[in-house]
């Protein structure tokens, strides 16, 4: 598994020819995400939830790829040309990939770091851009290298600054069990970064979350340099006129920020999770109070969301097809190809307190599974090859095009299923799912309990142990995904 320099260069060779490099994702095939801050939570974890919109049927793999020494003098190639030094020794990580696409994978490290982006529309058309500039491997090696959200911010924003960003904009979201960072990002070298207070939530659908800025409280707040002085040159920002620096009225594409499926999706969050009325409109709170105490049954509720009960369901209660395809932009669509709850906890060790609920395609037809930063490695089946050879050809059409993994494609038949007869199947795909996750909640303060123990005095068997909880409960839950896919398809009876 040790990456050898023949493999590095055998994975640029590979991703050199990739097509539209740099290019933002087109309308649809975006993101959504919740992050509410440790105070909010009925645990004191920080929450992160995301949905990941890239398309309704391109592979995904998941990988756990184990800490790695490297030699001194040893150096890493960007995708695009750049090259930095490599570290002396890389952290592991469990892995969601989706082959081919530039700014969809998401990661969770030993250190129970989390990241994952939503695409946003920065106006810069003419970016400051080094050797090409910086996509694909900026949250791979924040993941590989940070042992904290805020030195992952340290590692992120120090690449931008090097080499600036190749795409039009994103929001990265870093999260560890203590704290959590939103990271704007505009095309080539100007970006913010915002600490989500502890007793405070926000929601990003795709325009930047950040409204007005406060560049001398350091403790909440990064600018990159020249960030103001820009926007005042090019006439985006006027204090007399305009007040407050307000980054997303000075970056923001002005026709990404007033779109109503963002701001909707962000409003509707909102609506589900906030203390105070939400009006909707663009200029949206950032950050909000949560109603209640808030757990990851909470999220999952959020990124599953059609606006129910809303103006906004044009499907009557299921009764009219299928809520993923209609006119609305709803926060669970028919691009979204899986979700990830990350439930960060800083009372717990973080091979056992930081774990990863991940929904294996859309999250309205399938269940969110209990995967443990400590794991040794992820069920079988739900990766083809290896994660070496994953990454020197994620950017090949053969990757792309293969097959997915037997395990993810039990949960992706339930979802085809369940889009060509919603009403009909999704009584019994959401008694099904409930069912689970009630187990597998039920389950987590013993399987934990009994971890910690372990880790105790044998941190290697607390590994192998959630290595074996995790690999079993993902298989109760593919034995009844089956069991669903059948009853869901056997002939009516008379």
């Amino acid at each position: 598994m040790r990456c050898s320099s023949f493999r590095v260069v055998a994975f640029i060779a590979l991703l050199a020819p990739a097509a539209s490099l740099g290019s933002t994702q087109a309308d649809g095939l975006d993101c959504f995400a919740v992050v509410a801050g440790r105070g909010t939570t009925a645990d004191g974890s920080v929450l992160f939830a995301h949905n990941e919109d890239s398309g309704e049927h391109p592979t995904i793999n998941h990988w756990r790829v184990p800490r790695r020494s490297h030699a001194d003098g040893a150096t890493i190639r960007l995708v695009r040309g750049g090259q930095l030094p490599q570290v002396r020794e890389t952290f592991a990580y469990v892995w969601s990939q989706m082959p081919g696409f530039h700014y969809s994978d998401a990661y969770l490290n030993e250190h129970g770091v989390a990241l994952a982006s939503n695409a946003c529309r920065s106006r810069i058309t003419e970016p400051e851009l080094e050797h090409g500039g910086i996509g694909y491997m900026l949250r791979r090696l924040v993941a590989e290298r940070a042992r904290t959200a805020r030195e992952g911010i340290a590692v992120a924003t120090a690449l931008l600054d090097r080499f600036g960003y190749a795409d039009s904009g994103r929001t990265l979201t870093i999260a560890d069990p203590t704290e959590a960072w939103l990271l704007c990002i505009c095309s080539g070298k100007h970006w913010i970064a915002a600490r989500v207070p502890d007793d405070r939530l926000v929601v990003i659908a795709n325009a930047y979350p950040i409204h007005e800025v406060d560049p001398d409280d350091r403790s909440r707040f990064l600018l990159s340099d020249g960030l103001i002085e820009h926007a005042r040159k090019n006439g985006w920002y006027d204090p007399e006129r305009d007040g407050a620096f307000n980054f997303t009225v000075a970056y923001s594409a002005p026709k990404n920020r007033l779109d109503e499926r963002n701001f909707r999706r962000q409003w509707r969050g909102l609506s589900l999770l906030a203390a105070e009325r939400i009006h909707e409109d663009w200029r949206l709170p950032t950050f909000v109070a949560p109603k209640e105490k808030l757990r990851p049954a909470h999220l999952m509720r959020v990124v599953r969301d059609h606006y129910e009960e809303t103006p906004y369901d044009l499907t009557d209660g299921y009764r009219i097809g299928t809520p993923n395809g209609t006119e609305q932009r709803t926060i669970c669509t028919s691009s979204t190809i899986n979700s990830i709850v990350f439930q960060l906890r800083p009372s717990l060790p973080p091979a056992i307190g930081a774990l990863a609920w991940i929904s294996m395609r859309r999250p309205d037809g399938s269940v969110f599974l209990p995967w443990y930063a400590g794991i040794d490695d992820v069920p079988p089946f739900f990766a083809l090859g290896d994660a070496d050879r994953a990454l020197e050809t994620h950017f090949t059409q053969a990757a792309r095009m293969r097959p997915q993994p037997p395990s993810f494609k039990v949960f992706a038949d339930v979802c085809r299923t369940l889009e060509a007869g919603y009403g009909r199947c999704f009584p019994l795909v959401r008694a099904t799912r409930e069912r689970l996750e009630a187990t597998f909640f039920d389950l987590q303060s013993t399987t934990e309990r009994t971890a910690l123990a372990l880790h105790e005095t044998d941190p290697a068997r607390a590994r192998a142990f959630l290595t074996a909880y995790t690999a079993g409960q993902t298989a109760v839950a593919i034995r009844a995904f089956e069991d669903l896919q059948r009853r869901l398809t056997a002939p009516p009876t008379r």
